[in-house]
């Protein structure tokens, strides 16, 4: 870790960052499709059943 004008930061490889952006861009797309999902029209089990 290095520190600089009370601020602190990070070296890593640049694989490594590769792979946490990526782990980042996943989370991301998990997060929208969660909201939209919770923007549909849904059913109860009994009214799927009654179909």
């Amino acid at each position: 870790m290095l520190t600089k004008s009370d601020k602190k930061y990070v070296l890593l490889p640049y694989e490594e960052f590769l792979r946490i952006q990526e782990l980042l861009d996943d989370l991301e797309d998990l997060r929208k499709a969660k909201e939209e999902e919770n923007n549909q029209p849904s059913i109860s089990l009994e009214e799927l059943k009654q179909m």
